[in-house]
Formats: structure tokens, sequence, C-alpha cells
């Protein structure tokens, strides 16, 4: 996902020694990726039913990136942070007849 968003705020009232209608710029650029690794075993498995155990790890790295310009100067403020979750879960696979199967899920943080 990339996502960005850019305004101008103002004009502003003076004060501190500032003109009035100074405006100020800013945009903010945000980026997130997960990727998602799991493994299962099937320790269930018949004619119309299948259920496996599911294991893995999920990786979520994050960025932003703040832009603000005023008075002809600009500054740039980033940071960039990433955790894993560990991830448990189940899944079900459930025959109905020869044309449907039915599939449920599902997977927890820990």
């Amino acid at each position: 996902m990339s996502v960005t968003d850019s305004r101008t705020v103002g004009p502003l009232p003076a004060q501190n020694g500032l003109s009035s209608g100074l405006g100020i710029d800013e945009e903010v650029d945000t980026k997130q990726f997960n990727l998602t690794l799991q493994e299962g075993y099937r320790f269930y498995d018949s004619d119309s039913i299948m259920l496996d155990a599911l294991a893995g790890a999920r990786y979520w790295p994050i960025s932003n990136c703040l832009t603000v310009s005023a008075l002809g100067q600009s500054r740039r403020f980033k940071e960039n942070f990433s955790w894993l979750d560990p991830l448990v879960g189940a899944r079900m696979f459930a025959t109905t007849n020869e044309a449907w199967c039915v599939q449920a899920k599902k997977i927890l943080a820990v």
C-alpha cells in the first residue's frame, strides 16, 4: 500500500512577528507492505473433511515521510519501523458434493 496526501494550511493570522497570509504546505507519504509465510500440517483427512494446523510469521515494514514547507524553507521528517508477528491457526476443508467444497480458516497473531 502506498498513500500520499498533501494540503495547504492558511492563510494564517499574524502572530509572533510573522505577517498575516502565511501558508504552510504539508505532504505525507506512507508505505506499508506485509509478507506472510505459513506452513501447514494435515492432522485429519477423510473423504469429506480435512483439518490442518498452521504456523508461520507475518512481516510488516512501514515507512512514513512528512514534508512541511513555509517561509521558503522545507523540512522533511522520516520514520521507518517494522515488526514480525508469529502466527498460529487452523484450516478446514469440507466437501459437500463433487462440485462444491467449503473452506474455513482462522489465523491468530500471538
